[in-house]
């Protein structure tokens, strides 16, 4: 149960919405309990305060998560839309953007903890939803 449940929250979270989630959860049915998953129907899904922003890849920060694909300007694709971004992840763009070159600004959803536009607060934590 656990597994189909974090599953489902990690797909909506990178921005697949629920019925699509589900419907990814239900290709599965080895890995994923049908049961499980036809539970989650209906459950209500907040969606998670992030801020829409275009940001060259040096400004880009791990946790953001892509809102288009990423590609080099050869036109291949390098990263798909919904990853989230990570360390590693971001140390391969940042070399794309210096080698082969990438289609800049890239549309990002920053969490509203870290927006670039706030000051970071020490000790802060996400917000909760009301």
């Amino acid at each position: 149960m656990l597994k189909v449940a974090l599953v489902f929250d990690q797909l909506v979270s990178h921005g697949v919405d629920p019925d699509s989630a589900l419907a990814q959860l239900r290709l599965q049915p080895d890995v994923y309990d049908l049961e499980i998953v036809s539970a989650l129907e209906g459950f209500p899904v907040r969606p998670a305060e992030c801020h829409p922003r275009a940001l060259p890849v040096h400004e880009l920060d791990a946790h953001m998560i892509l809102d288009q694909d990423v590609h080099a300007r050869s036109g291949n694709l390098l990263v798909t839309k919904g990853q989230e971004l990570t360390f590693p992840v971001l140390e391969r763009l940042r070399r794309w953007a210096r080698g082969v070159g990438v289609e800049e600004p890239v549309r990002v959803l920053v969490p509203r903890y870290q927006s670039k536009d706030e000051p970071a607060e020490v000790g802060a934590t996400p917000q909760q939803a009301p």
